[in-house]
């Protein structure tokens, strides 16, 4: 590995739904290649922290052979175990 950067994401929106019933966040996010390489996949980490600030959850999302100007949508983040009423922030960053 280089270090060089082999793509920038733009995230232009996300959503949630919240299911009471069984206690799970769904996230959704969308947005668009803006620069870099084309490749298999691209990567984009994220953070979920609860209210108090301890993270709740981390991972990754691959996004498949996207190029540049290419839009996507993603609605694989699935969270489990969630406390109905409590805030969450979440935090993309590029992979590492």
């Amino acid at each position: 590995y280089d270090g060089s950067i082999n793509s920038v994401l733009k995230i232009t929106d996300v959503s949630y739904v919240f299911e009471k019933d069984v206690s799970w966040l769904k996230i959704t996010f969308s947005g668009e290649k803006i620069d870099g390489r084309s490749s298999t996949y691209d990567m984009i980490t994220y953070k979920l922290y609860d209210s108090d600030g301890y993270l709740v959850d981390s991972s990754n999302v691959y996004l498949s052979s996207l190029s540049v100007g290419d839009k996507f949508k993603d609605d694989s983040i699935t969270i489990y175990d969630v406390v109905p009423g409590e805030n969450y922030t979440i935090q993309f960053t590029e992979y590492r």
